[in-house]
């Protein structure tokens, strides 16, 4: 079986497409790379590849790989939430307007909307960190961690839901208008400090590299 990363031969014993995958997965990880796409004997792989254990298990001429800088993946996955957070504030502000304008429901549409966009932010920000090995707990932002602020996240988004399930409109339109906006702030901060600790580390860790 025949295996490419970024178009490089990679030594292996592999007979099957996932210990072929394993094997240049591997060697990406100790590039600081992670695995992007793949392509098995010219046809690109998607989840249900992935997810049939036959077609993982199968043999095949030619496995080709493509990675990309971990670094790099995260930095655009954090810029994506970052401008998604634009989108949230713009769909709260909205929702707590149609709540005055008593339009129950499409408010609640925009609100579903907005909530979506927090709870993938949310993943984002967890993800990101594991795949860095970055420690929540010691970033500051503000006066606090990055973690304060993922508690206090999950705390808002817990009082919006009370709010919500109270069926109190005043309280529910002032959250959204009001407090919320402060809260995409705080997050903006909190993007951006992971930024500038993955820029801030990326020298480092170079020159560790070429130490080695």
């Amino acid at each position: 079986m025949r295996v490419l990363l970024d178009t490089e031969p990679c030594e292996t014993t592999a007979t099957s497409v996932a210990g072929a995958i394993a094997t240049a997965a591997a060697i990406a990880e100790e590039r600081g790379r992670i695995v992007v796409e793949v392509v098995v004997d010219g046809s690109p792989w998607g989840q249900e590849q992935f997810r049939s254990p036959a077609a993982c298990q199968s043999a095949a001429e030619e496995v080709q790989l493509v990675s990309a800088d971990l670094r790099d993946l995260v930095r655009t996955t954090l810029a994506d939430g970052a401008n998604a957070l634009v989108q949230a504030d713009a769909l709260q502000r909205e929702a707590g307007e149609l709540i005055q304008a008593d339009q129950h429901r499409v408010a609640m549409e925009r609100l579903g909307e907005a909530m979506g966009i927090w709870q993938s932010l949310h993943e984002a920000i967890v993800t990101s960190a594991d795949a860095l090995e970055m420690d929540l707990t010691l970033l500051q932002v503000g006066d606090g961690t990055i973690q304060d602020s993922v508690e206090q996240l999950g705390a808002s988004l817990r009082t919006l839901r009370q709010t919500i399930q109270a069926k109190d409109p005043v309280g529910l339109a002032d959250t959204l208008m009001y407090d919320l906006p402060d809260v995409v702030g705080e997050w903006r901060a909190v993007v951006q400090s992971m930024l500038d600790h993955i820029d801030a580390t990326t020298g480092t860790d170079a020159s560790s590299t070429d130490a080695s």
